[in-house]
């Protein structure tokens, strides 16, 4: 790095105004620094800290063997947790974009250099002052496009909003489901959190006669031009044997949750088979055809590896985890 490379690292800003506020959600302690104009919008920088037990990964760290594997690694992963608006006196900013990373990072030489820039211009840190920079993330928002005017945070609130999460959490519960509708709900108690789920029965998708007329519904029509559907229908169609060839069915697993959390099933002889790194994926869009259960809870479905058609036999499957919904949460923030 030379002296130019420096120079451009630091924050030329415009109408700049030194917020020094913090706010603590959970394990989460973040501070906002800067708010500022430059010549492609307006931005606040964050700077937060990560949970003490977040887990990393490092490339070819350990090998993935197995799909078992690889679903595992992906539930410890950290989940980026962003500011969806600001909330400065009356004004109220919506966020557009952001983008973050960790500060400590060798090749962040970037970020460390405005962190220095931002001490300059006066920021201060609260309680991550001594804290490692290895723990310590930069989170840079664009907001909203709107008239700014430069002010001072004399009386003015300042609040945070963040939007609604969905944290994966680990249940690791195995059950052998039969195919068909069930006249009494098969029942999975997770004692964690006394989450009840119901399972109202597997039935088998036919997605390859459902793919044939997918494409004719009013909702591509009023959405995308023919010539667009036509080449949508054309990816679909081509991606579509990987997750399910010809000839087969896609088993799909129709449930409630006392707790409208979202479960995640998968079958023991999916989980075990090797791990094959692909980069394409592709979503299913499987409905129950009722709103509600007969528990009174949101009826949900999840899909599970093809299968034959004709296939009549019992599905050993695992319910692997669950998706916890965090609603989202406006925090108040305090001068530094």
């Amino acid at each position: 790095m030379n002296i130019q490379q420096i120079r451009e690292c630091l924050l030329n800003l415009e109408n700049e105004t030194i917020l020094n506020v913090s706010y603590q959600l959970g394990k989460r302690y973040g501070v906002l620094t800067i708010m500022a104009k430059d010549k492609d919008g307006i931005y606040v920088w964050e700077i937060c800290k990560e949970p003490e037990d977040k887990t990393i990964f490092l490339p070819n760290e350990r090998k993935t063997r197995t799909n078992r594997d690889a679903v595992k690694e992906s539930l410890n992963r950290d989940i980026s947790v962003f500011i969806k608006g600001i909330k400065i006196g009356e004004q109220v900013f919506s966020i557009s974009s952001a983008s973050g990373t960790c500060i400590g990072e060798d090749y962040n030489q970037q970020e460390q250099i405005q962190i220095i820039s931002m001490l300059t211009k006066g920021a201060r840190f609260g309680k991550l002052e001594k804290e490692p920079l290895s723990t310590l993330k930069m989170n840079c928002y664009r907001l909203e496009e709107q008239e700014f005017m430069p002010f001072t945070l004399e009386d003015k609130k300042i609040q945070v909003e963040f939007g609604e999460q969905h944290i994966p959490i680990k249940v690791n519960k195995r059950i052998k489901l039969s195919l068909g509708a069930y006249t009494k709900p098969r029942v999975i108690k997770i004692a964690e959190e006394e989450i009840t789920v119901y399972i109202h029965g597997v039935s088998l998708y036919p997605i390859w006669e459902k793919a044939e007329r997918e494409f004719e519904e009013e909702k591509y029509k009023g959405r995308f031009t023919e010539a667009q559907i036509l080449k949508i229908k054309k990816q679909y169609m081509e991606m579509l044997p990987s997750i399910c060839p010809k000839g087969y069915v896609i088993p799909v697993i129709e449930y409630e949750c006392d707790k409208d959390y979202q479960m995640k099933f998968y079958t023991l002889e999916y989980l075990r088979e090797n791990y094959k790194n692909t980069s394409s994926a592709m979503l299913m869009h499987i409905k129950p055809e009722k709103e509600k259960g007969d528990m009174g809870f949101r009826n949900q479905c999840c899909a599970l590896p093809a299968v034959e058609e004709g296939f009549c036999g019992k599905i050993n499957t695992e319910l692997f985890f669950y998706y916890k919904r965090i609603p989202s949460k406006i925090v108040n923030c305090k001068s530094i």
